[in-house]
């Protein structure tokens, strides 16, 4: 079977991701100049932040913006009702998000809960199928119906949070999850389900409208809105595609996501294990530890924030890379998923941590 990209990518979807890409340019050239200083808006000040001028975190909402155009104005109808299903999940999130981007004063308890409750909302109207569990330790959790409100938003939540800790490192997040719809592109189109294939293939455009303006230059991020919108988009759809494919392990979808599980499960344990408030943000994830590294040489300093999503390839090209052995040879998902664990785990011990910000100029 021949890959014929035009079969699986609706003619009117390149209108709304031009659309993305000029509204990226416009707020990348005019956020300094007319929106932040009209808006009054306050200075990026959190710990993690590395990137040196205060960029717009708009980008999750440029998306957005034009996935919804797009879903209402000229999806096809089963692509539509997938978007439709995403979107009004994600209300409760995008609104908390948005506010968070543009003021910052919205409390990390506050986030986490509109986050379970776009996850509520996706699980309440989202009659399945799911991903089938038969045959694992988890199948009788399963069984009973409350565990769907308890498993998928917290997973979801998860997803996002995993998703929002790589946002401000320079085409990092965009990066991660390219990635991670590529690897569920070549199971689509293995598997001939070509409605998720439509569906993954509008996202990927509308994030590479991003990255024209996030990589190399850091113009614009993602902001808390575009993390969680791509976490959200990308583990529904995960959840759709393995419950209509039950003969794929859902140990697969762990695969898929396993960067940014890992990012957020890693950070929970750390900070739990130093007797640290879980929330707390820190300067002690990977990517980070990387910037700060590269910023102590003296050649790499004014590069540093660009340098650090190709140095961490391997941990974001790791679905791209495993998926078509995977997928021919299932037994080899869980000794995959502990190789990305062994290989994360030994880069992050390799990386010397700085005390605080203050110790690298």
């Amino acid at each position: 079977m021949n890959f014929d990209l035009l079969k699986w990518v609706d003619p009117s979807s390149f209108g709304y991701v031009f659309l993305a890409l000029i509204l990226n340019a416009a707020v990348a050239i005019l956020w300094h100049k007319k929106i932040y200083k009209r808006l009054d808006l306050k200075v990026y000040a959190a710990i993690q932040r590395i990137h040196l001028a205060e960029t717009p975190r708009l980008g999750g909402l440029i998306i957005i913006s034009a996935l919804s155009l797009y879903t209402y104005l000229h999806a096809e109808p089963q692509v539509a009702n997938i978007f439709k299903l995403c979107l009004w999940s994600m209300l409760p999130l995008v609104i908390v998000a948005l506010k968070e981007d543009l003021f910052q004063d919205v409390r990390p308890a506050l986030r986490l809960a509109a986050l379970m409750g776009s996850g509520a909302i996706f699980v309440t109207y989202f009659s399945g199928p799911y991903p089938n569990f038969d045959g694992t330790f988890l199948d009788v959790f399963f069984k009973h119906p409350i565990a769907l409100f308890l498993f998928y938003p917290i997973a979801l939540s998860a997803l996002a949070n995993g998703s929002n800790l790589t946002d401000g490192v320079n085409g990092l997040c965009g990066m991660i999850f390219l990635s991670v719809l590529g690897s569920l592109l070549f199971l689509s189109y293995q598997l001939s389900d070509n409605t998720i294939m439509m569906v993954i293939l509008m996202i990927m455009m509308l994030i590479a409208s991003f990255l024209c303006f996030n990589y190399p230059k850091g113009l614009i991020f993602l902001g808390d809105l575009g993390a969680y919108v791509l976490a959200f988009l990308t583990g529904i759809i995960a959840i759709m595609f393995f419950g209509r494919h039950v003969n794929l392990s859902p140990w697969f979808a762990v695969l898929i996501l396993i960067y940014p599980m890992t990012e957020v499960a890693f950070s929970i344990t750390r900070r739990l294990y130093r007797n640290q408030p879980v929330f707390a943000p820190d300067i002690k994830h990977i990517h980070i530890k990387i910037f700060y590294f590269l910023r102590r040489i003296p050649e790499m300093k004014r590069v540093a924030n660009p340098t650090v999503t190709p140095l961490l390839a391997i941990l974001w090209m790791y679905p791209l890379i495993v998926t078509p052995w995977a997928f021919k040879k299932p037994l080899l998902i869980l000794p995959f998923i502990l190789i990305f664990l062994i290989i994360y785990g030994a880069l992050y011990r390799a990386i010397p941590a700085p005390k605080n910000k203050n110790n690298v100029t």
